[in-house]
Order: structure tokens, then C-alpha cells, then sequence
């Protein structure tokens, strides 16, 4: 993942970004909040989760998902990561 700058932009999606907008100053959580790499997972999925990671914010929060690390899903783009999934420790 390249790094990318922590701009408001990374907000869209999150459910406080109404906040950005309705109040002078903007989302509180923005002041505090590191650009990282999360996987978004939909409640109704279940693993293995094939999910890609993107670039977010620390605090961002969408509605109906819950964000986890890229090393609990199976990304396909890293291979000996991949491996692992498809017929190594999990034996699928």
C-alpha cells in the first residue's frame, strides 16, 4: 500500500462524515485519526473473508460492517498468503 496523505477525503462512507459538514471544525475523530489499512467485512459474510485492503482512517465506521486487518482475510494479491488458505494450515 502506498501512503497516502490523510485528507477529509478518506472520510467518505464513514458514518460521522455528516459531522464534517453540519458543524463548524468538522469530525471530531479527524484531529486524532492515523491514514492505516483496513479490510471492510459485511456483517452478513461469512470466512474465509475475501476482502482487499484499502486506505482509511483510523476512525472510520461504516454502517453494517465491522473492519478488520488485512492478515484475517484471504487477499489474493499476496500469494504465500493466499497459499497459506488454500491448502495449507486451513486445509481448504
Amino acid at each position: 500500500m502506498s501512503v497516502r496523505a490523510k485528507t477529509k477525503d478518506l472520510c467518505r462512507g464513514c458514518r460521522d462524515d455528516y459531522y464534517n459538514a453540519a458543524q463548524e471544525g468538522g469530525c471530531w475523530c479527524f484531529a486524532g485519526a492515523g491514514v492505516v489499512e483496513k479490510c471492510f467485512v459485511h456483517l452478513s459474510m461469512v470466512p474465509p473473508w475475501r476482502v482487499d485492503p484499502e486506505a482509511t482512517l483510523s476512525c472510520h465506521q461504516r454502517k453494517s460492517y465491522v473492519a478488520v486487518g488485512p492478515e484475517h482475510t484471504n487477499i489474493t494479491r499476496n500469494e504465500d498468503h493466499q497459499q497459506q488458505y488454500d491448502g495449507g494450515s486451513y486445509g481448504g
